[in-house]
């Protein structure tokens, strides 16, 4: 019979950090056994304590936009170029309004500005407040991408 363990956070940062690497790596692998064993394909995004993302997707580590992009874009069916070229234009002609597109549109450029900044040289405390703030903007509408996908998923059945 397996042991449960009590889940509880790690007061000391040392071990805490210790921990997160650990179990960070293990979900990598358990999410590639899993592809593996299934065939199935497979996105995971790790967001540390201090806001660094980590992404992974499997079968291959490329294949991360396609798997996220139908649950982020407006139709299942387009590309992720095509939506965001379909967003911007709309975009251009709309004034005022928040839509779903512009959601769309702001959380790839988003995760194209966080897939692209070097944590690790920048010096700069305010361009790293800044990237606080652009994370916490896009865990927030990735959150609401995706609750409104697997919505329109499950109505259309």
């Amino acid at each position: 019979m397996k042991r449960q363990f009590r889940i509880e956070k790690i007061d000391d940062k040392q071990r805490r950090l210790v921990s997160f690497s650990k179990r960070k790596s293990g979900l990598f692998n358990k999410a590639k056994q899993l592809s593996h064993l299934t065939g199935a394909e497979i996105a995971v995004i790790i967001l540390s304590e201090t806001g660094r993302p980590y992404v992974q997707a499997f079968p291959t580590p490329s294949s991360f936009e396609s798997l996220v992009a139908p649950f982020v874009s407006s139709s299942p069916s387009t590309s992720t170029a095509e939506a965001t070229h379909e967003m911007t234009s709309s975009m251009s002609t709309e004034t005022g309004t928040s839509t779903q597109g512009e959601d769309v549109f702001n959380i790839n450029d988003s995760l194209r500005y966080l897939l692209d900044f070097d944590v690790e040289n920048c010096n700069d405390l305010k361009e790293l407040e800044a990237l606080k703030k652009k994370l916490e903007e896009t865990r927030k509408r990735t959150a609401v991408a995706l609750d409104l996908s697997v919505a329109e998923y499950l109505l259309s059945d």
